[in-house]
């Protein structure tokens, strides 16, 4: 027979995974994910082959042009975004009487989900602190090393109330990941919720489309994400008259767990009265480095930044 307590964290850990995933972003950007199942890795390490010599091209017969295959390793840092609830005996008690709808225990998914999410997005946790030692982040600029893929960036063409300014920043967001070889097809634009009207707005003349239909029309598909995830270049928080604009090519990003999120409620034991409630998830994003042959290193991220959309 099943225990009033087990039921109850049951209920609890349904509650707070829920609101954990209404409030997690990342797997809208990074579909594709990898669960290492061992959680005493502390750091993700990869092996990016270098460039080898171009291929000989001679009169029949083999006379190969010669490299050295060269394995470079680099490694990133797991992150863990967790937080945790106590509750004594009288709040437990509470619980058992009235339910857990009226207590706010939702609210620890989403207090974790928030700080996975930014994270991923902006190199910030849940409260907006930068995370020291995070380069891997998805508006992070980058140095253009393994460690620090750099993202491809123009400043906006002009304000968008002038509707060319818009058509030429749609088509150079497009065209930046076209020229550097992404996958177009597993591309989605990303931009902050403060500038949905920007992105909805027609011009004044006839097929004069929205900046939506136009991505739309290319067979890019659009998410509007909260605007605590999209800060702009400058670091400052979106609004419609200053936002930045993000394409994404989701095959070139991994997100790696090395512990998926969870949550466990440890009940009262021994001389522990409290009720404990745990939520945490070990991850860590992974945007591949590709070099190109200026020796720079890139991300499959696009931006067109400092958008003026009123």
């Amino acid at each position: 027979m099943t225990s009033l307590y087990e039921r109850l964290s049951a209920l609890i850990r349904q509650e707070v995974d829920g609101n954990y995933v209404d409030e997690d972003i990342i797997p809208l950007v990074s579909p594709r994910a990898e669960q290492t199942g061992d959680i005493s890795v502390s750091q993700i390490v990869h092996k990016q082959l270098k460039d080898l010599p171009e291929a000989a091209l001679t009169a029949a017969g083999f006379n190969p042009s010669e490299g050295t295959l060269f394995a470079e390793e680099y490694a990133h840092k797991v992150f863990t975004a967790s937080e945790r609830i106590r509750m004594n005996e009288r709040d437990w008690a509470f619980v058992e009487k009235h339910g857990i709808a009226g207590v706010g225990i939702g609210e620890l998914g989403k207090k974790v989900g928030k700080a996975a999410s930014k994270f991923f997005m902006i190199g910030q946790d849940g409260a907006g602190t930068a995370v020291e030692g995070n380069t891997n982040y998805l508006t992070h600029a980058g140095a253009g090393t393994l460690v620090s893929p750099s993202i491809i960036t123009q400043a906006t063409a002009g304000a968008w109330a002038t509707w060319s300014n818009q058509n030429t920043d749609i088509t150079r967001i497009v065209a930046q990941l076209e020229e550097n070889n992404y996958n177009l097809a597993a591309t989605i634009c990303l931009y902050p919720k403060a500038a949905s009207s920007s992105m909805r707005r027609h011009g004044a003349n006839t097929l004069e489309h929205s900046a939506i239909e136009h991505l739309i029309g290319m067979g890019i598909p659009c998410i509007a994400v909260p605007n605590a995830y999209l800060y702009t270049a400058a670091g400052a928080t979106p609004v419609v008259g200053a936002f930045d604009l993000y394409l994404v090519d989701t095959s070139k990003l991994m997100t790696i767990y090395s512990r998926p999120q969870r949550t466990q409620v440890f009940t009262p034991h021994d001389e522990q009265r409290d009720t404990v409630i745990d939520c945490e998830v070990w991850f860590v994003p992974w945007f591949t480095p590709q070099p190109f042959a200026d020796g720079t290193i890139k991300k499959g991220v696009s931006r067109i930044t400092a958008i003026n959309g009123a």
